[in-house]
């Protein structure tokens, strides 16, 4: 999934390259089917961590053995939702009996599972498409003033265009470095909680290769400085 992200990033900046040679061979929809991609990987990311939290939770003792251990939801989604409100961190704790740090993890990453949730929701099942798109000679852009791209904390510190246009590059990267943050974050919790088996290779790393993971550590500048192609 973290290979066919940064596939589709370097995708669009492909898109953007032959549009300027030749913008009769790129159209909208070439950007927003890959924009709409990138929303769905992300939102079942939320979904496969969250296999992965109940594999590991079922292996879980408590070192009071008098303690119960409730078997988690098997969706995210379930985890921070109540009657369809975003639970506090007590109450996740107080409803699955679990330590109030890993609580602490779904709630603190609700709000952002909730807003691509609800974008990936009307993608999926509304037929929506990304409502206006706009193609310059500096990149791709989306309308900041409007849902669902509106009121997103990245608009404070990427440049905007006139009329309140984003950079395309600036939002996929938001949802891709906010999803990739909570795994990371998700990986740091369980070790503050959990007493895990000793190493398995201890002497050794291990690493992702793929033809484009370099794009990862782009990500940030196009958020920030490199939000639009330098012309």
């Amino acid at each position: 999934d973290i290979n066919n992200l940064t596939a589709s990033v370097a995708k669009i900046n492909l898109f953007h390259e032959i549009w300027r040679k030749n913008p009769e061979k790129i159209s909208r929809r070439f950007i927003t089917t890959e924009m709409e991609y990138i929303f769905k990987v992300c939102r079942s990311l939320f979904d496969l961590l969250q296999e992965v939290i109940m594999k590991i939770w079922s292996r879980f003792q408590y070192i009071d053995t008098n303690l119960e251990v409730k078997k988690l939801k098997p969706t995210f989604s379930k985890m921070v939702f109540y009657n369809n409100q975003l639970s506090t961190a007590k109450e996740i704790s107080d409803r699955f009996l679990i330590p109030m740090p890993l609580a602490e993890f779904y709630h603190r990453n609700g709000e952002f599972f909730s807003w691509l949730r609800s974008y990936r929701d009307k993608i999926a099942h509304g037929g929506n498409s990304i409502p206006s798109l706009y193609i310059m000679e500096d990149g791709f852009a989306v309308s900041t003033e409007n849902e669902p791209f509106h009121g997103l904390h990245i608009w404070e510190t990427s440049e905007l265009k006139p009329n309140g246009l984003g950079s395309v590059r600036s939002v996929v990267s938001y949802a891709i470095l906010n999803t990739l943050h909570v795994l990371e974050d998700f990986s740091t919790v369980i070790q503050s909680i959990m007493q895990l088996p000793p190493d398995i290779a201890p002497a050794h790393d291990v690493y992702i290769r793929g033809e484009n993971l370099d794009i990862l550590l782009e990500l940030h500048k196009y958020i920030e400085e490199d939000a639009w192609v330098k012309i």
